[in-house]
């Protein structure tokens, strides 16, 4: 036994795309999706689902998932991640349930792959991680040195800080730029001390799976409809 679990939050209050977590793509449930990654990799054991909805629950049992409730006030428009993970930890540890390592999905974030998932807990297995995030590369014309913003007064600037545009630190030739990437939101891994402890998603010994395909990460009907063609 590994100890090797995944957790989806699914809120059902979502305001984007309401109901969005059971809202059929394309014929079944978006949570759906997630769930059958996780259910089909060959290193989780468990597919748990924090949720306080009773559709949802009802939804992610079908597809083989199972339910820690969530209370109400971690259910809330504002509520972030880390606290609802941190309960469903502290659920399992509380029954003395042991966890080696905690694999978040979202199920916003479509479509992750089981291949993809189980070579990132392998790289957190076969090295010294405390965490690891899923990272897609940023095209070359939007490293952080190539953009520029724009103050009160109309004048460009350089993003980084507030260096005039003619800043020659900043004329990178497109060759010389260092590859940037973009937290795509498919995977995170992390330990429970890591969370529970450290009180975070990344710990000091933080790594990186990295993900060269097209990410849709679901928040408006322009995404929902983006997501439905990748999927077909």
């Amino acid at each position: 036994m590994e100890g090797i679990i995944a957790i989806i939050p699914a809120r059902g209050r979502s305001k984007g795309i309401p109901r969005k977590n059971i809202k059929l793509l394309n014929g079944k449930p978006l949570i759906s999706y997630t769930i059958a990654a996780a259910k089909q990799s060959k290193h989780i054991e468990r597919v748990i689902v924090s949720t306080e909805d009773t559709e949802i629950k009802e939804v992610s049992m079908k597809y083989g998932a199972e339910i820690i409730d969530r209370p109400e006030e971690l259910a809330q428009d504002n509520s972030p991640t880390l606290p609802v993970l941190q309960h469903t930890i502290q659920t399992l540890q509380n029954n003395n349930e042991k966890v080696k390592l905690i694999v978040l999905l979202q199920s916003t974030a479509q479509f992750q792959k089981t291949e993809e998932i189980d070579e990132a807990i392998e790289t957190v297995l076969n090295g010294k991680w405390d965490s690891l995030i899923s990272l897609s590369p940023v095209p070359k014309h939007f490293n952080p040195l190539w953009q520029k913003k724009i103050n009160d007064n109309g004048q460009v600037l350089n993003v980084s800080d507030s260096e005039s545009i003619n800043d020659d630190k900043k004329s990178t030739r497109r060759q010389d730029l260092k590859q940037t990437y973009w937290k795509n939101g498919q995977i995170y891994i992390i330990t429970p001390e890591t969370l529970m402890e450290q009180n975070s998603l990344f710990g000091e010994r933080c790594t990186s799976y990295i993900i060269n395909r097209n990410i849709v990460n679901i928040d408006t009907e322009e995404d929902w409809k983006q997501a439905e063609n990748l999927e077909k």
